[in-house]
C-alpha cells in the first residue's frame, strides 16, 4: 500500500442499487418538459413539505443528465428513506395480511391523489382539450403522452421504493454498514420480508425515499449535457432516421 494512501470499505451493493434508483428517478424529473410540470409531479409524490432547490429546477427539460460513473462511488445515499411513509407491521411477512394491507394501501394513496385534483381544480383553470391523450414535448422535441411520462416516472418510484427496502433489509441483516436514523428491526417485526411481498409493497406504497437534489445539483453543474446539437450530428441523426423508415418500408412489402 502506498503511503497515504487510505484503504476505503466496499460500498455496500445494496447502497449501490439504492443510488442508482435513485439517479434513475431524477432522470425521469429532468426529462420533464417544465419546471412547473416537474414542481406539480414532486408535489403529488411528496407533498409541498420537500421543497426542491431552483438551481435543479431550472435544469428540467434542458437535456441535463445525472452522471451514474460520478455518483455511483458515493458511499452515502444518494435519497433519504422516509419512515413516516414505511409503516412496518408484522404482517408483512404473512401473505394473506400483507396484500390485504397493501389493496388498503392501494386506496388510500388513490384517496389522497383524488383529493389534489380536487383542491388543485380550484386553482387552475382546466383546458378545454385536456385529458391524458394530450401530447407533451419533451426533450429534443419528442412527443410524449402525459399517460407514458407518468407511467415512467411511477415506474421508477416504485424501483426506488424496492431498494430501499432492499437497503434496510440488509441493513437488518448485518450486511450493510450504514445509520440512516431508522430503526431497522422491532421486538415483532422486520424488513426483511419475501420477495413477493416485498415487491406488492413496493408498488403500494407512497414514495418512500425523497431523491438528495442539492446533491444532483452540484453533479449536474458539471455534467450538463449538450442544450443543442450541431448541424453534422442534426444531420447524421436525420438521414440515419430516413434509412430506418426505408428498412421499415422494405420489410413491409415483402
Amino acid at each position: 500500500m502506498l503511503p497515504g494512501h487510505v484503504v476505503r470499505p466496499p460500498i455496500s451493493q445494496y447502497l449501490v442499487s439504492f443510488n442508482v434508483t435513485a439517479v434513475a428517478l431524477v432522470d425521469e424529473l429532468l426529462r420533464l418538459p417544465s419546471v412547473s410540470a416537474a414542481g406539480t409531479a414532486i408535489e403529488l409524490l411528496y407533498g409541498r413539505e420537500v421543497v426542491v432547490p431552483l438551481p435543479f429546477l431550472e435544469l428540467v427539460g434542458t437535456g441535463a443528465r445525472v452522471s451514474l460513473a460520478s455518483m455511483l462511488s458515493s458511499p452515502a445515499p444518494l435519497a433519504t428513506i422516509l419512515v413516516s411513509r414505511l409503516k412496518p407491521s408484522p404482517a408483512w411477512q404473512e401473505p394473506t395480511h400483507a396484500l390485504r394491507g397493501a389493496r388498503a394501501l392501494a386506496r388510500e394513496r388513490y384517496r389522497e391523489l383524488q383529493a389534489a385534483l380536487i383542491s388543485s381544480s380550484g386553482r387552475l383553470a382546466p383546458q378545454p382539450l385536456a385529458s391524458l391523450a394530450r401530447y407533451t414535448y419533451g426533450v429534443d422535441g419528442r412527443q410524449w403522452l402525459w399517460a407514458d411520462v407518468a407511467k415512467r416516472l411511477l415506474d421508477a418510484v416504485v424501483d426506488l421504493n424496492r431498494t430501499a427496502l432492499d437497503l434496510l433489509a440488509s441493513i437488518a441483516r448485518g450486511e450493510t454498514a450504514l445509520d440512516i436514523g431508522i430503526a431497522v428491526a422491532g421486538p415483532r417485526w422486520t424488513y426483511d420480508m419475501p420477495p413477493a411481498i416485498k415487491d406488492v409493497l413496493a408498488e403500494v406504497l407512497p414514495p418512500a425515499a425523497v431523491p438528495d437534489f442539492p446533491a444532483f445539483v452540484g453533479a449536474l453543474e458539471t455534467t450538463q449535457a449538450r442544450l443543442e446539437c450541431d448541424d453534422a450530428t442534426t444531420h447524421y441523426r436525420s438521414l440515419f432516421a430516413e434509412m430506418l423508415g426505408l428498412a421499415t418500408d422494405t420489410e413491409v412489402l415483402v
